[in-house]
């Protein structure tokens, strides 16, 4: 981040329309992207140390509004190539959705059978 190798700078204001991501970019408790909110905390962590003064602040602004500066950087960021390099068949929210599609395929197949099903179900 090039904001922190500014030697006067004291304050980082981030513009998002989605402040949970802003929210879970600096949480490194488990989570799909928990990889990536450890590389964020691991560069903030020494500007932040610095200096009681130094500060982090995120504004949510609603990607209706078009706020010039911030259209920008949103269509800039949606330009981006997609991140290689990852296996994100393998995030915990990939593995969670297998699991759960695993479970619903099962109990479809077990519904299928009448004695799992029992006599009192009307079938429609």
């Amino acid at each position: 981040m090039a904001a922190l190798r500014q030697p006067d700078c004291k304050r980082i204001v981030v513009f998002t329309d989605h402040l949970a991501s802003a929210r879970q970019s600096v949480d490194p408790s488990v989570h799909s992207s928990q990889g990536h909110s450890l590389a964020v905390c691991r560069t903030l962590a020494p500007w932040l140390e610095e200096s009681p003064d130094h500060k982090i602040e995120f504004i949510q602004v609603f990607s209706q509004i078009q706020w010039d500066f911030h259209q920008a950087a949103h269509d800039f960021c949606r330009d981006l190539p997609p991140i290689q390099g990852r296996n994100f068949e393998t995030s915990l929210d990939s593995l969670r959705k297998d699991a759960t599609d695993h479970a619903w395929d099962s109990w479809i197949d077990m519904f299928q059978d009448p004695k799992y099903r029992g006599s009192n179900f009307l079938m429609l």
